[in-house]
């Protein structure tokens, strides 16, 4: 077996690749990186091979028939000022990976996309897999460009009912292996070094990494096809601190902002950038139902996974506080 996966230094990335490594010990992984190797793939028995990924050659030169890919490079833009980066990242290297997948023949083509890409209507139902994207519909460079990638993939898949693609929609994701650190990682590192804790009245959708490690190898092991959200457990912010409070054993409590004051000290207080105040006052409600029955997965109580997040920043500290 041969996998081809972009972004395999990132949070999913490189936990996806350790979850090959531990189950198909004999087959290769192929990293395709845009930067020079990190810490995130240090000692894994891996090729890694650095390049343009939205160049249509070096992509040819390295995907062969029947690879297993995977797209899990992206750009995420907190602070909405990164429009052209995001666009070639998040959309035309993927749309230049389908045509090389197509023309190599690759086996099996899976997109890495994201909730926040979906157009969500309303705040109090249940959100199952769409059958469209609407990128129009949409504010923020990262979200118009995910969407933008999710629909190109799913027209294509449209036009072609043969074709063994897949796109799965990860919530926010939580857990080990977290070395750039992501967004909700920063949260729990601040836990760890006894940082002030600020949040306002709303919450996310958080799923464990492994879950979504788990459910991506499916995916590329597998015949099935289409829209699958890899989503968790929707926690409010104020439940997210006591939660990791409590494993870290301290006596602290958030600050919780009124909306507006969060939105005026947004510019001092990075973890409540515009970005993140808006998705935390959406509908995070995403079902994973159809994840966990037909790839045979098995949710993680975020306690759980949070407790796995916390002890490992606690035990890497030393990587982020230099």
């Amino acid at each position: 077996m041969r996998f081809v996966i972009t972004g395999a230094n990132g949070h999913i990335g490189n936990n996806l690749v350790r979850l090959i490594l531990n189950t198909y010990p004999d087959c290769e992984v192929v990293c395709l990186l845009r930067k020079t190797f990190d810490r995130a793939l240090d000692g894994l028995k891996v090729t890694i091979t650095t390049g343009d990924i939205a160049d249509e050659s070096f992509l040819k030169s390295v995907i062969n028939k029947g690879d297993l890919v995977l797209s899990s490079a992206g750009v995420i833009d907190l602070k909405n000022n990164k429009k052209e980066e995001t666009d070639k990242i998040n959309y035309q290297a993927v749309k230049t990976l389908v045509k090389v997948c197509k023309e190599n023949h690759a086996e099996k083509f899976v997109l890495v996309g994201s909730v926040d890409g979906v157009y969500k209507e309303k705040m109090d139902e249940l959100i199952v897999e769409p059958t469209d994207f609407y990128p129009e519909k949409l504010q923020g460079n990262y979200a118009v460009s995910k969407a933008r990638a999710m629909k190109f993939v799913l027209d294509e898949m449209k036009k072609d009912e043969n074709l063994n693609f897949a796109i799965a929609l990860p919530s926010a994701v939580i857990g080990p292996n977290d070395f750039k650190p992501s967004a909700v990682g920063k949260v729990v590192l601040g836990v760890v070094n006894n940082q002030a804790e600020f949040g306002i009245k709303g919450g996310y959708n958080f799923v464990s990494v492994d879950f979504v490690a788990q459910g991506l190898l499916k995916l590329l092991t597998t015949k099935n096809k289409g829209v699958y959200f890899l989503a968790g457990e929707c926690v409010s912010v104020e439940k997210m601190y006591f939660t990791l409070n409590g494993i870290a054993k301290v006596d602290r409590k958030p600050i919780i902002l009124p909306t507006f004051l969060a939105k005026m000290l947004s510019p001092f207080i990075p973890v409540l950038n515009k970005i993140t105040l808006k998705t935390l006052l959406e509908n995070p409600d995403y079902s994973s139902s159809k994840a966990v029955k037909e790839l045979d997965l098995v949710k993680e109580p975020f306690i759980e996974t949070a407790k796995k997040t916390y002890d490992w920043f606690r035990k890497n500290a030393n990587l982020f506080n230099k």
